[in-house]
């Protein structure tokens, strides 16, 4: 009996490191056969290795945007993540509730920025094989990314600060835009022709409140 648990207990350990090997390795041809299976595995099981890493490159910044039903163009938007940060110093030592959130938020930013990289790698893979039309590349990566749980977290998250703000839900809908600021290097930090722009990362599709 004891060889039976033994065998299964190998078994599944064996299973699990050799799909965490397989669905986090560079894609390949095999691996893209198995897009949504690898969707499940990441969404149960996800990893993110990331020993020694470098310090940062960019500033995020999170954005929740109103829009108009009548008129999508007509946009209001507000900043979420500088408020957090503000009470973090504010409430020292005792700002748990802020810190948790910071990293949350800024984790989700992050990993979708990531996604992004991955999934344009993937598009990229699959246009070497076959052609793509423009609809089914939009597909992979939108689909992508709605998936994923950090998606799921900044949606939620704005749809809860829209809700607090008391947006119309009759009359807006509401997205969050995702941009980063590269950081500038030690060494360049006074220079005066130093430029440093804002760039879009992300722009999610609207959503009713």
């Amino acid at each position: 009996m004891k060889k039976i648990y033994y065998y299964i207990s190998l078994l599944v350990f064996s299973s699990y490191w050799l799909m965490t090997f397989f669905f986090n390795a560079p894609d390949n041809y095999i691996k893209i056969q198995f897009f949504q299976e690898g969707d499940i595995f990441n969404k149960f099981f996800y990893q993110k290795w990331g020993f020694f890493a470098p310090p940062p490159q960019f500033n995020e910044k999170l954005y929740c945007l109103v829009l108009n039903k009548k008129d999508t163009s007509k946009v209001k938007s507000f900043e979420l993540m500088q408020s957090i940060i503000e009470e973090k110093v504010e409430k020292a030592p005792f700002n748990n509730k802020a810190d948790v959130l910071d990293y949350i938020l800024s984790n989700s930013c992050i990993s979708i920025n990531n996604q992004i990289v991955e999934l344009k790698d993937r598009v990229e893979y699959l246009e070497k094989t076959r052609k793509l039309e423009p609809k089914e590349k939009d597909s992979i990566l939108n689909r992508g990314l709605e998936v994923t749980s950090y998606y799921k977290v900044l949606k939620n998250y704005v749809l809860e600060v829209a809700k607090k703000k008391n947006v119309n839900s009759q009359d807006y809908l509401v997205s969050f835009m995702i941009t980063n600021t590269p950081i500038p290097k030690f060494v360049d930090r006074n220079k005066d022709s130093l430029k440093v722009e804002e760039a879009l990362v992300y722009r999610s599709k609207p959503f009713d409140i």
